[in-house]
């Protein structure tokens, strides 16, 4: 649950993460709320939302954020924008999450759930200021902290790579890519690369390819999609190799 706060003595808002009130705390949310607090701190950067220490008041474990007063990504594009966006504009949303994203990888850690939902929109087009959020699936891909079982896939169906679903403890920074494209495709055309809605969504996610990204948003240019597909690829040795190279090869496509 998130709330809006103040915080005193001055009056900054705040948004406040802890669980729904009559939820008894066990030891997995403490540990849950500590890890969380303590990897989102790891990315500071002014693309990232803030995170601030986690704090127990009695039997109440919650984390203050940084409060960014405007809509999910999402919301935007679907409710405010009502359209896809240009690729030139989906660029531009890419080039500021890739940032606090590169940060994340270089202290050894992956977000996991990149998507539209979790990049808050501080200021609309056409003075872009986005916000990376949600770093409850974070986690580090150097060392394994035992809390997640391998087996279990977690993250967004439709914006999370094969092996993630397959065994989301060991995805690694590729995951973050693949995400970083399922969103770009979501942007331009309106759908994720695999469609979760359908009945074998994880099947499809394992053993089919995403359409074409020209097929689903023909408006957008070849060079762009070749960069976004080559970032949903299944393989994930196949994708790009890095944030860094993934940054050069869309700013290329678009002649930037």
């Amino acid at each position: 649950m998130v709330l809006l706060a103040e915080q005193l003595p001055a009056g900054t808002r705040v948004a406040i993460k802890t669980l729904l009130p009559g939820r008894k705390l066990e030891p997995e949310d403490r540990d849950f709320f500590l890890r969380e607090s303590a990897l989102a701190q790891s990315v500071r950067h002014a693309h990232a939302v803030r995170v601030l220490p986690a704090r127990l008041v009695g039997d109440v474990f919650y984390i203050v954020m940084e409060y960014v007063d405007g809509p999910d990504l999402a919301h935007y594009t679907v409710e405010v924008l009502r359209r896809a966006l240009s690729a030139i504009e989906a660029t531009t949303v890419a080039l500021q999450i890739l940032d606090p994203l590169e940060l994340a990888h270089a202290a050894g850690l992956v977000h996991r759930d990149v998507k539209p939902n979790n990049v808050l929109v501080a200021s609309p087009f056409p003075s872009l200021d986005l916000k990376l959020a949600d770093f409850g699936m974070m986690r580090s891909f150097e060392t394994f902290s035992g809390m997640e079982p391998s087996g279990v896939g977690r993250g967004t169906p439709g914006f999370m790579p094969p092996e993630q679903l397959a065994d989301a403890k060991h995805a690694g920074p590729a995951a973050d890519i693949y995400g970083v494209g399922a969103t770009l495709y979501w942007l331009v055309s309106g759908r994720p690369p695999i469609d979760p809605t359908i009945k074998n969504w994880m099947i499809a996610t394992v053993n089919h390819a995403a359409p074409p990204l020209r097929s689903v948003a023909p408006h957008v240019p070849p060079a762009f999609a070749a960069v976004v597909m080559k970032c949903v690829e299944r393989d994930a040795t196949k994708r790009w190799s890095s944030i860094a190279e993934l940054r050069t090869a869309l700013r290329a496509a678009m002649h930037l």
